[in-house]
């Protein structure tokens, strides 16, 4: 009999993969869009433990305050059907094409604020869903040039952004464990952060350094070697 996986082996599994509507550059969507709360019975029915997401994964951004609060609400009662669990949050700081430069190290000041507030209202969201561990994924974060980017002043705003974000967790009470999570070229030909150890080099000229750590992905680990 083949194994069947349980709650107690804690699996879970992001909302853009189980989500994903099978697009690549070349075509558009060949799948339908799947309701969050559809995931999460599915999932829960299938032995998962618990569901992860990106802001835009649950809530699409052109969404009015009153669908926000309606699809939250389904998205927390589903939850509370299934007692499947929240254990990590992110932020969508890539699609849009106002981070074509970056988030956290966008040369543009008006879009390095809009990533942070961004962060922000996830994180408030991350909280109230029981969250203890928001990750970051600088998809953007880096340049396709050498001339496109200062790097050392591109790593400062980094560090800056990930010290304001850890202090508003601090300032919040909620005691979040930050992950950045390392990727060599997905999608930036020479993106910033780039293999496991480059994280916990940031951190050392953090002023929040409790923050650090990394998200491993054995497989994107293997593209360097």
């Amino acid at each position: 009999m083949a194994p069947r996986p349980t709650r107690a082996d804690k699996f879970s599994f992001g909302l853009w993969t189980v989500g994903w509507q099978a697009r690549d550059l070349f075509g558009e969507a060949t799948r339908p869009v799947l309701a969050a709360v559809t995931a999460v019975y599915k999932l829960a029915e299938l032995g998962a433990y618990g569901i992860t997401f990106h802001d835009d994964d649950l809530i699409p951004p052109d969404s009015s305050p009153t669908d926000r609060t309606r699809i939250v609400e389904e998205f927390k009662q589903a939850l509370a059907d299934t007692e499947m669990v929240v254990p990590t949050v992110t932020t969508n700081l890539f699609n849009d094409p106002v981070f074509k430069d970056g988030g956290f190290t966008s040369n543009d000041r008006g879009v390095r604020r809009y990533a942070l507030r961004k962060v922000m209202r996830n994180m408030d969201l991350a909280a109230e869903l029981g969250a203890e561990i928001y990750v970051f994924w600088g998809g953007r974060e880096g340049s396709e040039v050498d001339f496109a980017k200062n790097v050392q002043s591109a790593l400062d705003r980094y560090r800056e952004g990930i010290d304001l974000l850890a202090q508003y967790s601090t300032d919040k009470g909620y005691g979040m464990r930050f992950a950045i999570e390392p990727k060599p070229n997905e999608p930036r030909g020479d993106i910033l952060l780039p293999t496991i150890g480059m994280p916990w080099l940031l951190s050392l000229g953090s002023s929040t350094p409790t923050w650090s750590g990394s998200t491993l992905k054995p497989a994107t680990s293997r593209w360097r070697g």
